[in-house]
């Protein structure tokens, strides 16, 4: 199950991350801004963001919906530690975002992760053996503008301080169809065959990032690839005391029993299409 990829779909208009992201990104002028001539409408049950129009022929101010993927990046974002330590604190202190981000993991990710760890146990463990699930909070956010040459490095999160009992959660809150630019992941540590994860809004993809090396390819369109990643420590093969002498920053860890995740599950958490 550790080393295993899964991808999981859930409805978006349940679980809004997309309008409470554009919302976020409009508060952050220290990162870029909303271009009034490029808002467009959004889709039904999308998000929308407010964007002044200052017009010199109407004294009032008038505003027009957002779409997330046209937000003008003007920080390095990509890049540097500095603009994404911003954003990172700016969704650790967004309330709406995180309780959106939180019953989508309690409601839609720990059932399906759970169910996968009692179907195929972990090495040396009976089927529903798992006692508790970690959660990542808050989750990281990444933002990557186009058209540019800028690339992520292949790495493995190890490299940073993450746990081999860890599993990544990868999810697109922009369209692939706009900026048809995605993680490319291994299928095994060291196996170099990397292959793109072909997940839109609205899907999540769970693999083994911690010993699996993976890349962020340059973004060629003119639309801002927005993404969500967190990760979630599985029972006695997570420690979420250590962390790796040196690293920068470290991430902040929820648990939750196992008991408790089967009754919100029985209670009516959504139901999840795996593939």
């Amino acid at each position: 199950m550790l080393h295993g990829e899964r991808i999981l779909t859930f409805m978006p208009h349940h679980y809004d991350l997309y309008g409470t992201a554009t919302q976020l990104l409009s508060s952050l002028p220290s990162l870029g801004y909303y271009p009034p001539a490029d808002a467009a409408p959004l889709a039904t049950g999308a998000g929308v963001a407010r964007v002044a129009d200052d017009s010199p022929t109407d004294s009032a101010t008038t505003v027009t919906p957002a779409r997330l993927e046209s937000f003008h990046v003007t920080a390095d974002v990509f890049r540097s530690f500095k603009a994404r330590q911003v954003l990172y604190r700016a969704v650790g202190g967004d309330a709406p975002f995180l309780r959106i981000y939180e019953r989508l993991v309690l409601e839609v990710v720990l059932p399906a992760l759970l169910n996968a760890c009692d179907t195929a146990p972990p090495p040396g463990l009976e089927p529903a053996a798992v006692e508790h699930l970690y959660y990542q909070y808050p989750p990281t956010m990444r933002l990557q503008p186009g058209p540019s040459t800028q690339h992520g490095r292949v790495h493995r999160d190890a490299e940073y301080g993450h746990q081999s009992g860890e599993i990544n959660c990868w999810m697109p809150l922009s369209s692939y169809a706009l900026t048809r630019t995605t993680l490319w992941v291994e299928t095994a540590p060291g196996a170099a065959d990397f292959h793109p994860l072909e997940v839109d809004h609205g899907q999540i993809a769970c693999f083994h990032g911690a010993l699996r090396h993976h890349y962020a390819p340059a973004n060629p369109s003119h639309s801002l690839r927005v993404s969500l990643d967190f990760r979630i420590g599985v029972g006695v093969f997570f420690d979420p005391e250590w962390s790796l002498p040196g690293v920068k920053a470290s991430h902040s860890w929820r648990r939750v029993n196992a008991s408790s995740i089967r009754r919100i599950e029985a209670e009516g958490g959504e139901t999840v299409k795996e593939s």
